[in-house]
Parts: C-alpha cells; sequence; structure tokens
C-alpha cells in the first residue's frame, strides 16, 4: 500500500513554517557526586514540522476548482485526509520544498568530479566473498549522515564518476535495514540502502529528491468556522488566531 502525500497545494498555509529538531532521545543518569552516564537512544533526528494554516478555503472562486482532487473543495480534502490517516496511526510523507534535495552527485567542474556533498558511504558485510552496500543518506554539513526512508521520485548513483544502473549493477533495499558481518561490530539504518551487484570503486555520490516520512502528533484535530465559506484549525491547536498542524518524524524499525 502507497504512503500518501502531504497536501502541500491546499491554501492557507502560512509563514512561518515551524521545524524543530530532537536528537539522540538520550537517558542521563547523574550520580551525587555528578559523574554522569549518557545513553542515546536514537541516532537519526526525530524532526516535528509545525504547520499553521491562515484559512482554508470551502469553495473555489473564478475559474473553478483546478486542484487534482476537484470537485472536493480544500477543507474537504483535508477533512478526508486527516480521517484517513486515523489520527497518529497512518504514515504520511511531507515533502519540505526549502529541504528535499541532496546532490548534484557531479561536480560543475570540467571534467565533472564526485559531489563531495552527495558522496555515500561504502561498507560491506565481511562475507566470503563480501555484499557491499551505501545506505542512502544526506550528508549535513559534513558533519552527520541521515538515513533517508522515502524517495521522491528516480535517483541517480555514480560509482568513480560512472553512472550506475539500477538493477544491473544496484538494488534498492528498505527500508530500515540490519546486517550482521561475519565480523562485530554490525550495522542498523532506519532508511533506504543500495545494495551492489559487486564492488564498487568509491567514491559513491547520488542525486535525487526526498520526502521525510511522518505522522499526525495527534488522534483529534479541531476545525473552526471563522466565516462563510471560510475555515482553519481551531481549538487547543490555534495559535494567535492561525490553526497549527504538527507532523513529527516516523522512521520504519529495522529489519
Amino acid at each position: 500500500m502507497s504512503i500518501p502525500v502531504w497536501p502541500n497545494q491546499i491554501q492557507g498555509l502560512a509563514w512561518t513554517v515551524l521545524k524543530s529538531m530532537e536528537g539522540g532521545k538520550n537517558i542521563v543518569q547523574s550520580s551525587p557526586a555528578k559523574n554522569e552516564v549518557r545513553i542515546a537512544q536514537t541516532y537519526n533526528p526525530v524532526w516535528t514540522f509545525t504547520l499553521m494554516y491562515e484559512w482554508i478555503m470551502d469553495a473555489f472562486q473564478g475559474a473553478g476548482n483546478t486542484m487534482a482532487y476537484a470537485p472536493y473543495t480544500d477543507i474537504e480534502y483535508l477533512m478526508g485526509f486527516v480521517m484517513a490517516a486515523q489520527g497518529q496511526f497512518g504514515d504520511i510523507l511531507l515533502d519540505d520544498p526549502s529541504d528535499d534535495t541532496v546532490g548534484p552527485a557531479m561536480t560543475a567542474a570540467s571534467p565533472p568530479e564526485p559531489n563531495p556533498q552527495a558522496e555515500l558511504l561504502l561498507v560491506n558485510d565481511g562475507g566470503s566473498p563480501p555484499i557491499y552496500y551505501s545506505p542512502i543518506q544526506r550528508n549535513m554539513g559534513g558533519l552527520f549522515y541521515e538515513d533517508i526512508t522515502d524517495l521522491n521520485g528516480a535517483i541517480s548513483v555514480y560509482a568513480d564518476g560512472i553512472e550506475k544502473t539500477e538493477g544491473t549493477d544496484y538494488t534498492i533495499i528498505g527500508p530500515g535495514i540490519s546486517i550482521a558481518p561475519a565480523t562485530p561490530p554490525g550495522y542498523s539504518w532506519m532508511g533506504l540502502v543500495i545494495q551492489w551487484a559487486s564492488e564498487p570503486t568509491p567514491p559513491i555520490s547520488a542525486a535525487f529528491q526526498f520526502y521525510f516520512r511522518v505522522r499526525l502528533n495527534t488522534d483529534t484535530v479541531d476545525f473552526e468556522q471563522f466565516m462563510q465559506e471560510l475555515w482553519t484549525i481551531g481549538g487547543e491547536n490555534a495559535r494567535n488566531g492561525t490553526g497549527t498542524l504538527k507532523l513529527t518524524c516516523s522512521r520504519p524499525v529495522a529489519a
């Protein structure tokens, strides 16, 4: 079953869109002498998106309803989307237009070279012969690799500057993969992974667009009509007259 994509085309979304990050989900235990034991329970950050709607239309003016979900109005489609997700139960794909792209895989130099900002890791399972893997991740500031759970369209993958073919040179598995090499430690990723048909020549680089996999952070959403044919998100979720919805990252468990 395909995962529904959050309807960004619904009108009335206000600036700013708030995006918060929680990292580690850490357990911190401190002794009276202030000696601490800290345990990180997660690797990937947990993103929360706060969407603030100033208004949501229940009618279409001018040329009429040209949305993909016509003849339904914005509020009808949004209500149906929330109900279909069953509150916090259903996964949703969210496209953050300001943060949804990795690449290009190759630089604009002459001749082109692998782009370090789009470089993927290359590991193997230590078997005989070994199987090689490249987790599909994004490089954050050269300091952190974040797992990508869902692609938005095709991916272009290069090994040592040569483009490779999906289905021949590699396959994509996951999301949610654990690999136990013959010699520990193993590997675990909560995103998609490239499994190579044979050992590739590094560096590995890739270009793609991606979604954030999220869920609603509540089972209750209040819809408020404040004017004829105009609605917003109301009730306890309202902020300064603007209704808010929160979407929180939801990652699959490694298999």
